[in-house]
């Protein structure tokens, strides 16, 4: 797990070598955990990347922006 910050963005790492899974799989993508954590960040600015393979682990990465962005109208 990493926890870093600088002057535009909190981000947020967690990796394993666990299990993984299939993450092309509609399945793993559907389920409300990782729908919840996508939705939160998307109303703050922020990303959610997900990386994962069976017998190889997962990476997760997430990152909000300490300063709202300006609309372009």
């Amino acid at each position: 797990m990493r926890l870093a910050a600088d002057a535009d963005a909190i981000s947020l790492s967690l990796s394993d070598n666990g299990a993984g899974f299939n993450f092309a799989d509609t399945s793993a993508t559907v389920g409300l955990g990782i729908r919840s954590m996508q939705e939160r960040l998307r109303m703050v600015g922020g990303a959610l990347e997900i990386r994962s393979r069976p017998t190889q682990g997962t990476q997760i990465a997430a990152s909000v922006p300490l300063k709202p962005s300006v609309a372009s109208s």
